[in-house]
């Protein structure tokens, strides 16, 4: 087994193209995190798509399986990652930045778990607006995000976390009708799951590193963004120039989460494609 690597679970059940968004964000880390924290592995559950991840470059490691198919299946990223230390992250998300001394951080800490909280708009500023996290509030409870997760397989939390969060993901009406029963949401997905069992756990506030200032994400769900904006692919619009990603006249600087699938990928996918392959050949050249 690796010592660290991120971990990215796809679905061929879900509208959008959560294979193409994967291959991107790999390539995306292969090109901003130093050697020893860039190795990727992918989950998939479509036989074809086992094939053309692993003729990648961008892709260490494989992983086809069918156990973990719901609709959620980062309910058992402990479950599926073939590392120690493992990041989960959601598939439609950017770096901008190489951010290694963040799991420097996360492995001297004890705990051994990290779950993002701290959400920003496109221009840096935290987000305080809840209609995404309808509930939260009002039952007590943090919001986390389950898009970026870090975990150590024999951390002091990770094992009761993880049970407990699939418990409640599996069994949904035995815990929101007694932990959310005020404006009790319809769904319980991984990060309301998440959430619940920190609560329960008592463990939120060592799991989302309320004293630091990382990582941060930019979620780029317009409604949220404030200043009126209703769309912002129409209003503000992306803007990419090699590594950098603009967002109106904003450079993103925060590990970004473009939600809202607005993003032109395939400019990105080419330019990254392109520099691995001049990496390649000057190593080529070199050996």
């Amino acid at each position: 087994m690796n010592d660290f690597g991120y971990l990215l679970i796809t679905s061929s059940h879900k509208t959008s193209d959560y294979q193409k968004m994967a291959y991107l964000l790999a390539l995306n880390i292969k090109r901003t995190q130093k050697p020893g924290y860039n190795q990727v592995a992918v989950v998939v559950d479509n036989k074809n798509d086992v094939d053309l991840f692993r003729i990648s470059p961008a892709f260490d490691e494989v992983i086809f399986s069918q156990e973990y198919t719901h609709w959620d299946g980062r309910s058992y990223m402990d479950k599926l990652t073939p590392f120690k230390r493992t990041v989960c992250m959601d598939v439609d998300m950017l770096f901008t930045t190489d951010t290694s001394h963040w799991i420097d951080h996360f492995i001297k800490d004890s705990h051994g778990l990290y779950v993002a909280s701290k959400i920003v708009n496109y221009k840096g500023e935290l987000i305080t607006d809840d209609r995404y996290r309808v509930g939260y509030s009002q039952n007590g409870i943090k919001p986390l995000y389950s898009a970026y997760t870090y975990f150590d397989l024999t951390g002091n939390y990770t094992t009761d976390f993880f049970e407990l969060a699939r418990d409640i993901y599996l069994n949904p009406d035995k815990f929101k009708n007694v932990f959310m029963p005020i404006l009790t949401p319809l769904v319980i997905g991984t990060d309301e799951a998440f959430s619940m069992a920190a609560m329960i756990l008592v463990i939120e506030n060592d799991i989302s590193y309320d004293c630091i200032d990382f990582p941060k994400i930019a979620h780029l769900k317009s409604l949220i963004q404030g200043y009126g904006v209703k769309n912002i692919n129409k209003e503000l619009g992306y803007f990419i120039d090699g590594d950098r990603l603009s967002i109106g006249a904003f450079e993103q600087l925060d590990l970004v989460h473009y939600s809202e699938k607005n993003l032109d990928i395939s400019v990105l996918m080419n330019f990254y494609e392109q520099q691995m392959k001049e990496s390649f050949n000057v190593h080529n050249k070199i050996q």
